[in-house]
């Protein structure tokens, strides 16, 4: 899909999983780490939905595309393609 529009500035910062994947976004770009893996990539709106879109530096990586649901301040599930989803809480202040 084609990107539609940059995605919400609310993602901004730092965001912590159960799961130990920490998402860090800075204007549209995302950096993912955790569990062995590193990735980099964008995030914008598709079809009204942000989108998070990575290139990882293994190739059997399990989260390169996701959709950002439920976002608040404080908290946003994001459902990876063929992998299920991950709640992450902010882990800065950036939202205070």
């Amino acid at each position: 899909m084609k990107p539609t529009g940059p995605a919400d500035a609310g993602l901004a910062g730092s965001w912590g999983s159960s799961s130990y994947v920490v998402l860090h976004f800075t204007g549209s770009r995302v950096e993912l780490s955790g569990g062995g893996t590193h990735c980099l990539g964008r995030a914008a709106k598709e079809d009204g939905v942000d989108t998070i879109r990575l290139t990882c530096d293994k190739k059997n990586a399990t989260r390169t595309v996701g959709r950002v649901y439920g976002l608040t301040d404080k908290a946003m599930t994001v459902d990876w393609e063929g992998t299920g989803a991950d709640s992450f809480f902010r882990s800065d202040d950036t939202a205070s």
